[in-house]
């Protein structure tokens, strides 16, 4: 069974992506977007590293089919 992700908005409980096999560059991009339209106070640069990004969801590990 593969491992794949879920990941939601810590600010307003959003599911951004309900199973992602990976959290890669276009991933990334969705939440800052995310951040920047709708949790301006929160908003990162376009070039924050993950890490930074992260802080404001929450990533849990699901199981996929």
């Amino acid at each position: 069974m593969a491992r794949r992700f879920r990941v939601t908005c810590a600010r307003c409980g959003m599911v951004i992506f309900a199973a992602v096999d990976r959290i890669d560059e276009p991933e990334l991009r969705v939440l800052r977007e995310h951040l920047r339209v709708l949790h301006p106070a929160d908003a990162v640069p376009d070039d924050a590293p993950a890490g930074v990004v992260l802080r404001g969801f929450v990533v849990e590990q699901v199981d996929a089919p």
